[in-house]
């Protein structure tokens, strides 16, 4: 999460898009480059944030609340999105609520967000499907 918000806020949309779930890639259908859907979504995100606050000066967080899928919701989850040809090799997942505190040029405000953090592959990725 850490390194998700210093590259928000240094517009490293690449290094954003190389942390991602492959479950974000599954679930962009009908778009045919996955990195450009990404950066159409981060910049998206990046020129709605800005209207609200101004350009961002800096972005805080804090995490208010861990919670560690099981065993039995993973493989609940699996069978879930194979029933959609979806693909999810997560070995581990927790959702990660936080509270963003982002400083603008006119004003600073406080984003609710959760997201998961999956272990896919050996490797840690995120997902914010609107949790």
């Amino acid at each position: 999460i850490k390194k998700m918000v210093k590259y928000f806020e240094a517009e490293k949309t690449e290094k954003l898009v190389k942390m991602s779930s492959e479950l974000s890639e599954e679930m962009a259908w009908g778009f045919s480059d996955y990195d450009e859907y990404c950066e159409q979504q981060i910049e998206s995100s990046r020129e709605r944030i800005e209207d609200e606050v101004g350009s961002i000066k800096k972005i805080s967080y804090e995490i208010y609340s861990v919670e560690k899928m099981s065993k039995d919701e993973i493989k609940e989850a699996k069978d879930y999105f194979d029933d959609y040809d979806i693909k999810f090799s997560a070995d581990k997942v927790y959702k990660v609520s936080l509270n963003l505190t982002i400083k603008g040029s006119k004003e600073t405000k406080d984003y609710y967000t959760s997201l998961l953090v999956l272990k896919e592959n050996g490797d840690w990725k995120l997902y914010n499907g609107g949790y």
